[in-house]
């Protein structure tokens, strides 16, 4: 675009043919040709240049602001897979766990069984309990090995259940302060498309205002049989020719109005979409503060009941010593407070992901700018 501000310089070859009428000659046919170089300046064109690098500047903007936008959103997408991975690895320690106590239980019902003390029934939950167990797991290890092979994938590095653990994201100890919707990439790119459009109106205008252009012909060749016969064939370098002008188009079929029209009509589209994403970004952000919030409250809740339960089990196991409860009521304390450390455990890794995809977004938004 930078080049409009320069002169052009071009070669130009013509042969022209054509009749006249005079006075003294009718249906007189005339030969032309000629040979020259031709050097075209636009002396001004009211800021035309200046808006279509504008233009260009921006298209350069939004593509930058894109790339970044499609970075932040696979860091989020392998934050994600690594939450499932986490996840997954949580739960399959705790239910291998959880499946030897259960076992524990099912044996010493068994025992109780063969004594005559409980039915049969009670003996089958369990064994129906062992089973789902085993299922869970079996799930949680295709779970770990998919999420796995998927973050692999978008790495392009292998791993295993020793290394992919070094990936553990820092946990952020408070909700951050996010940007407002103009100042995130999403927002930015909006922006940037509307002030693009109005630069392209503004473009349309001054395309439409008069141009001034120089010329100047230096003629390298030229024969020219006139309307008197009289020849003149002459190749002196010191032929040439200047010229000003002023072109301005009068009418073009209302296309500039019609391309204007559909310029604003670009706009108040890009407008409504902005304002769509505006609305779903604040909601995502409530919804994930919101979400960080009542988990937390959980996750308090879980570990006052943990506490119990641990307190529980203390003396529990003393009345074991004194023969004053069965190793069966003991052992399905141990299943309660399994689920309920797992529940915890799986709790806090969900706030941790959600704070870091929280972070992720300022920081990603931040490193942008900079680029």
């Amino acid at each position: 675009i930078e080049s409009e501000n320069y002169p052009t310089l071009s070669l130009k070859l013509e042969n022209e043919i054509g009749k006249e009428d005079s006075a003294y000659f009718e249906n007189f046919i005339y030969k032309k040709s000629s040979a020259y170089l031709q050097l075209n300046y636009n002396l001004y064109q009211f800021g035309t240049t200046k808006e279509k690098q504008k233009i260009q500047s921006k298209e350069i903007d939004i593509k930058r602001l894109t790339y970044c936008k499609n970075r932040k959103n696979l860091i989020l997408n392998i934050l994600n897979i690594y939450k499932e991975i986490l996840k997954s690895d949580i739960n399959l320690k705790y239910l291998n766990e959880y499946l030897l106590t259960l076992r524990e239980k099912y044996n010493a019902n068994k025992r109780l069984y063969e004594a005559g003390k409980i039915d049969r029934v009670t003996l089958a939950e369990d064994a129906l309990l062992i089973a789902e167990i085993l299922k869970e797991i079996e799930d949680n290890k295709n779970s770990f090995k998919n999420a796995l092979l998927l973050l692999e994938n978008y790495s392009g590095e292998k791993f295993n259940s020793e290394t992919i653990f070094s990936f553990i994201t820092d946990k952020e100890n408070k909700i951050l302060d996010l940007p407002k919707f103009e100042n995130t990439l999403n927002g930015q790119i909006y922006q940037t498309k509307l002030n693009q459009l109005k630069n392209r109106i503004s473009l349309i205008e001054k395309e439409n205002l008069p141009l001034i252009s120089f010329n100047y012909k230096h003629y390298i060749y030229l024969n020219d049989d006139d309307i008197f016969f009289k020849r003149r064939n002459d190749s002196n370098p010191n032929d040439y020719s200047l010229s000003f002008g002023i072109s301005y188009t009068i009418f073009n079929g209302f296309k500039e109005r019609m391309d204007k029209e559909k310029l604003r009509l670009e706009i108040l589209k890009t407008r409504f979409e902005k304002e769509e994403k505006r609305e779903e970004y604040n909601r995502k952000i409530d919804s994930t503060k919101n979400k960080i919030s009542s988990i937390g409250n959980i996750i308090t809740q879980q570990n006052r009941l943990n506490q119990e339960m641990t307190n529980k089990k203390i003396i529990l196991r003393k009345l074991r010593e004194v023969s004053l409860v069965d190793k069966s009521t003991i052992t399905y304390t141990l299943l309660k407070e399994i689920r309920a450390v797992l529940s915890l455990k799986l709790n806090k890794i969900e706030v941790d992901v959600e704070k870091k995809i929280l972070s992720i977004i300022k920081q990603e938004d931040s490193r942008c700018n900079m680029l």
